[in-house]
């Protein structure tokens, strides 16, 4: 099976494949839903899958000497980064077309991007390093020793926060762990046979790194640097993908065809899929939905329903689809942005770059609803224990004041109470009507400063700096009022909690 592989990848396959809402929809809106992004090696493009529909929606020819093999898409969904031909292709995803080309040096094996898409990182087998590239200017800004005790690095993963970047060394069976900041190795940690690729959960706290020859899972603990469980999938594992809740695991055997699926909590595989010939890259929805499974030798995408375990379509793609990396882009702006309104009024905080987008990949799968999903956003196990033990009165009361900054009037009060009381609405949708009936000044600026600042908060959290818990999150919307002194203010506050 191996010879079928082009010498340029040999050693990347031969020995192991890897280096592995009730709100109208504007006219217009691109990006319903986000995209999958396969890079096929011997036809040297790129098949563009419209994940809402699993159609082929473009097909991106590349200009560089050799098919890709590695691929990253920035945050904003904007570009996506392919590792090709001594370099990276860019793709424009507005008009998916090759945009640039950064010349890049070295045996290069494999690669990641940061979650802000600011940096990737890549690996140079030759000088045991990786080459570090700021995408803002689209040049290599430095490279990052691995040791003398590492060996054929191949694949590659940066955990959320962007604090940490993990790079599997296949040759010397070990995963180098990198401080972002520093760019300096602050471990080394010995994991299975011939590690492939590996997966970040969204959390940050867990590695998983799967072990062709092993035909296992090594799980790192994040905190700690060291292995905490080894988990047998299967002979030949090769790609590896988190969920985004971080409750499951999706490992790709390349010569089985299938992926096994270990639940993340008992560190157990709980079943295997049988999906298309050299399964090896995959990826999970923002959502986490639908899993993504490029199979080599078939050329074609298995998509499988993660509530069921099952292929529900395969999608026809290039020569070759090998796939590592994470090349589902995100959920859309449009979803992004409700989401975080909802979060604002419904429970009184900014939200947390995980849930926002598992609920704005959600929202993306019901046509940018966010009523579709509002129901289930507001049962959750935070609502009951924060506002189990309030009245209706209270809770109605909170909605307003969380979203708006103030009570609401007598009439409407006692109009929505009987609402609930006669169950035609809920606080859900109660939520719905506050923030589409903010659209007049204090109400509209108060909405919009809150907006502001929640956004402030989730960005910052997701390069680094620490939540807290979920008063904290309370406490700096709560200081936001209709002034714009109030804006810096709460800013202020957050960059004395988590540094500039």
């Amino acid at each position: 099976m191996d010879v079928l592989f082009p010498v340029a990848i040999r050693f990347a396959l031969s020995r192991v494949v890897v280096s592995l809402a009730l709100l109208v929809l504007p006219t217009g809106l691109a990006h319903a839903a986000p995209f999958a992004y396969i890079p096929n090696y011997n036809s040297h493009d790129v098949s563009v899958i419209d994940t809402a529909t699993n159609l082929v929606i473009a097909t991106v020819q590349l200009n560089a000497s050799s098919g890709a093999i590695d691929v990253a898409v920035n945050a904003s969904g904007t570009r996506v980064y392919l590792l090709a031909g001594g370099g990276v292709s860019i793709i424009d995803t507005a008009t998916n077309t090759v945009a640039g080309f950064i010349p890049v040096t070295g045996s290069l094996r494999g690669m990641a991007a940061n979650h802000s898409g600011t940096r990737l990182y890549i690996t140079d087998t030759g000088s045991k390093s990786i080459v570090v590239v700021d995408t803002s200017i689209n040049t290599v800004i430095g490279t990052v020793p691995l040791g003398a005790s590492t060996s054929g690095s191949i694949s590659v993963d940066v955990n959320l926060a962007g604090t940490r970047v993990y790079v599997v060394n296949l040759e010397s069976e070990n995963v180098s762990v990198i401080d972002a900041v520093t760019n300096t190795v602050v471990a080394t940690v010995v994991v299975g046979d011939e590690p492939v690729g590996v997966a970040v959960n969204s959390a940050g706290t867990r590695a998983y790194v799967a072990n062709r020859r092993s035909g296992s899972v090594s799980v790192i603990d994040a905190a700690t640097n060291t292995v905490v469980a080894t988990v047998a999938v299967g002979g030949a594992a090769a790609g590896v993908a988190v969920n985004p809740a971080g409750t499951r695991a999706y490992v790709t055997l390349q010569h089985s065809g299938l992926v096994s699926v270990v639940d993340a909590t008992t560190n157990t595989v709980v079943t295997s899929i049988a999906v298309g010939k050299g399964s090896t890259g995959v990826d999970v929805n923002p959502a986490g939905t639908r899993v993504y499974v490029a199979n080599a030798f078939s050329n074609t995408v298995s998509v499988i329903d993660t509530a069921t375990n099952a292929v529900i379509t395969t999608v026809a793609v290039g020569t070759l689809p090998i796939a590592l990396g994470h090349f589902i882009g995100p959920s859309s702006e449009y979803s992004r942005s409700y989401v975080q309104k909802a979060y604002v009024a419904y429970y009184g905080r900014p939200a947390d770059p995980g849930g926002q987008a598992y609920w704005a990949g959600r929202m993306d799968e019901e046509g940018q609803s966010l009523n579709a999903i509002i129901g289930a956003f507001g049962n959750s196990d935070e609502f009951n224990r924060r506002y189990g033990g309030l009245t209706n009165t209270q809770l109605v009361t909170l909605i307003y004041q969380q979203a708006l900054g103030r009570n609401p009037d007598q009439g409407g009060l006692d109009w929505y109470v009987a609402e609930l009381v006669a169950g035609r609405r809920t606080l859900q949708t109660i939520t719905l009507d506050v923030l589409n009936g903010a659209t007049t000044a204090p109400d509209s600026t108060i909405v919009a400063n809150k907006l502001d600042v929640a956004a402030y908060f989730t960005a910052k959290v997701a390069v680094g700096c620490a939540y807290g818990t979920e008063q904290d999150g309370v406490d700096v919307l709560a200081i936001v009022t209709a002034l714009d002194a109030s804006v810096s203010g709460a800013k202020a506050a957050i960059d004395a909690g988590c540094g500039p």
